[in-house]
């Protein structure tokens, strides 16, 4: 047995099997699941907010790899899961924001981010041959 630790490599991940880790939407949706998962603590203990957001940002990173298995249809469904999901985990920060569990500040961060997201996942659905945007879609823009 080796208890020798070996040096962190700092190459970037690639996968041929799994293409999604390589995504630039998939690598941000994880950067947002991590600053959002910094607020475990605070949400956990004063809201029962934790539990929604919690599971909503990790909808979003886990359709984003579900959509890179799928044909285009089924893809744009799965990324419009992860739209909903992000749209949910923002609603439930408004409402952390709302209850002062968190400041505005970090409401508008971490808003901005999953805004980001949202834009690049509609470019994503539209790349692969989207349907035409329904109304809430155009007015989430």
């Amino acid at each position: 047995m080796n208890t020798t630790a070996s040096a962190p490599t700092t190459e970037p991940k690639t996968y041929s099997t799994f293409r999604f880790v390589d995504y630039k939407v998939y690598q941000e949706s994880k950067k947002w699941f991590q600053e959002v998962s910094s607020l475990k603590g605070i949400l956990e203990s004063s809201t029962d907010l934790w539990y929604q957001l919690k599971n909503n940002i990790t909808s979003v990173v886990m359709n984003i790899a579900a959509a890179s298995t799928k044909l285009p249809l089924e893809a744009r469904n799965y990324l419009g899961g992860s739209i909903t999901a992000a749209n949910k985990a923002v609603a439930c920060l408004d409402m952390a924001c709302d209850l002062q569990a968190i400041s505005l500040d970090e409401f508008k961060t971490l808003s901005e981010g999953y805004k980001g997201i949202i834009i690049q996942l509609k470019s994503f659905i539209k790349a692969l041959g989207a349907r035409k945007e329904s109304e809430a879609e155009q007015s989430a823009a």
